[in-house]
C-alpha cells in the first residue's frame, strides 16, 4: 500500500503560502531536511507527524497520504483495541475513543460510541471530556436526523451534564414521546446516578402513559382481566369492569376499557344488550365512587410491582373545555364539568406535565358513547340513564 507523503506535504504546504524554509523553522529541523522529505530522500520522525498534521489541520493518515483500503484496516483494528477495553476499563475506552475521532472526525459512530461511553463516566467526568462530549454530541445533532443517532447523543448529554446546567440540556432537547421525553430523560439520569430515591414521581408520570396499552387492546375483557391480576381482585357478573368496586389508581383504564367493552357487546347483538349495560354501569359506578372520596384519601395500584407509587384524592374543581368538531368547520363545543384530581405524592421539579398532576375528563368517556353503534340502542331507556350519569358526574351533580 503505497503512501504518497512527499507529494502530499509540498501540496499542503503551498497551499498555507510557506517556503520549505519557514516550515523548517516552525518545526525545529533544517531546510534541508524539509527538501529531503518532499523529494522521498528520507522520512520525518514518527514524533512529529502528529505536530505537521495539526499544523496543516488535517489527520495523520490524511498526511501520509494512506489510501481508503489502508485507513479501513487502521480503523478496524482501533475498533478492536476499543472493544477490548469496553466493559473493563471505561476510562481507557474513553480515550482511546477520543483519539479515534481526532483520526475519522466525520464517522458517526465513533461519535455515537463516544457519548454512550462518556456518559457512563458521570458524575465524575473531567472537564475536557465534557467538551469533547458536547462537541460529539452537537454534531451529530446538527448532522443527523437518525433517531437511534440523536437518541445517544442526547442521552450522553443527559448522564454526564453537571446539576447547573442540566436543566438547560432538558429544556432544549426532550421531546413528548418515545423514550427522549422530558420524564424518560430524568429516570435515565437519576438511575445511572445511582439516585433511586428520585425515581418514585417519574416512574409514575412514565407509568401513565405506560399503562394505556392496557385501555387500547384489541381485547377490553382480557385487559380488564390483567388489572384484575394485578391488584388481587376478581371480577363477577355485578362487577364486571371494577373488579371489587374500589377506586385505585387503575380506574382511568378500567372506565375506558369499559366503555370499550360496551361496545364490543352491542356490536355482537341484541342479546349481549345486557352485558353491555352491565359493563356501562359498572365503570359509571367506579367513577362515582371516585368522587365520593375524601379529599386526600389514599390512592395505588394495589400492585406489589408499583407499590413505591401513591397517590392521594385531590379536589374536585370545574373546567371549561373547548372541544373541537372535527374538520367539517363547525364551531367547537365547550362544555363544563367537575373533575377530580389524583396528585401524586413525590414530586420532581423537573418533571413538567399538566399541573404535575392527573385530571380526570368525563367528556373523553361521553364523546365514546356518541359512537354510531349505539344508534340502535339510544332511545331505550337504560342507554338514556346511562347518558344522564354520565353527564351528572361530568356536571358535578352527585
Amino acid at each position: 500500500m503505497k503512501l504518497n507523503f512527499a507529494d502530499n506535504l509540498r501540496t499542503l504546504r503551498t497551499g498555507k503560502n510557506l517556503t520549505q524554509e519557514q516550515l523548517a523553522e516552525q518545526l525545529g529541523v533544517s531546510v534541508q531536511t524539509v527538501s529531503r522529505w518532499e523529494t522521498r530522500t528520507s522520512y520525518p520522525d514518527v514524533e512529529l507527524l502528529p505536530i505537521l498534521a495539526e499544523l496543516f489541520g488535517v489527520t495523520v493518515d490524511e498526511l501520509l497520504g494512506a489510501t481508503a483500503a489502508l485507513r479501513e484496516q487502521r480503523k478496524l483494528e482501533d475498533w478492536e483495541r476499543v472493544y477490548e477495553k469496553m466493559g473493563k476499563d471505561t476510562a481507557e475506552t474513553v480515550r482511546l475513543l477520543r483519539q479515534m475521532r481526532r483520526d475519522y472526525p466525520t464517522d458517526p459512530q465513533i461519535a455515537q460510541e463516544l457519548c454512550r461511553q462518556i456518559g457512563w463516566l458521570a458524575p465524575d467526568i473531567a472537564p475536557d471530556e465534557m467538551r469533547e462530549l458536547r462537541s460529539a454530541a452537537e454534531w451529530l445533532l446538527n448532522n443527523f436526523q437518525d433517531n437511534a443517532i440523536r437518541e445517544e447523543a442526547i442521552f450522553g448529554l443527559v448522564l454526564a451534564e453537571d446539576d447547573a446546567n442540566f436543566p438547560e440540556i432538558l429544556d432544549r432537547y426532550a421531546v413528548k414521546w418515545l423514550d427522549l421525553s422530558r420524564n424518560s430523560l430524568l429516570a435515565k439520569r437519576y438511575r445511572a446516578r445511582g439516585e433511586e430515591e428520585k425515581c418514585a414521581y417519574i416512574d409514575q408520570l412514565c407509568l401513565n402513559g405506560q399503562t394505556t396499552f392496557l385501555a387500547n387492546m384489541d381485547d377490553p375483557q382480557t385487559a380488564l382481566r390483567c388489572i384484575d391480576l394485578f391488584t388481587g381482585t376478581n371480577a363477577d357478573g355485578k362487577r364486571p369492569v371494577s373488579g371489587d368496586g374500589v377506586p385505585d389508581l387503575w380506574f382511568g383504564q378500567r372506565v375506558f376499557l369499559g366503555l370499550r367493552l360496551m361496545k364490543q357487546y352491542v356490536k355482537n347483538g341484541a342479546e349481549f344488550c345486557e352485558p353491555a349495560f352491565a359493563a356501562a354501569e359498572d365503570a359509571l359506578s367506579l367513577y362515582e365512587a371516585l368522587l365520593a372520596l375524601p379529599e386526600n384519601a389514599p390512592l395505588t395500584y394495589r400492585c406489589k410491582m408499583f407499590d413505591r407509587i401513591t397517590g392521594k384524592a385531590g379536589e374536585r374543581r370545574r373546567s371549561i373545555l373547548q372541544i373541537p368538531r372535527g374538520k367539517d368547520g363547525s364551531e367547537p363545543v365547550l362544555r363544563d364539568e367537575t373533575m377530580r384530581q389524583i396528585v401524586f405524592d413525590k414530586k420532581d421539579p423537573l418533571a413538567l406535565e399538566a399541573d404535575e398532576q392527573w385530571l380526570t375528563f368525563v367528556s373523553e368517556w361521553l364523546d365514546v358513547l356518541e359512537d354510531r353503534i349505539f344508534d340502535e340502542i339510544r332511545e331505550e331507556e337504560r342507554f338514556q340513564n346511562v347518558l344522564r350519569r354520565f353527564r351528572a358526574v361530568g356536571e358535578g351533580k352527585t
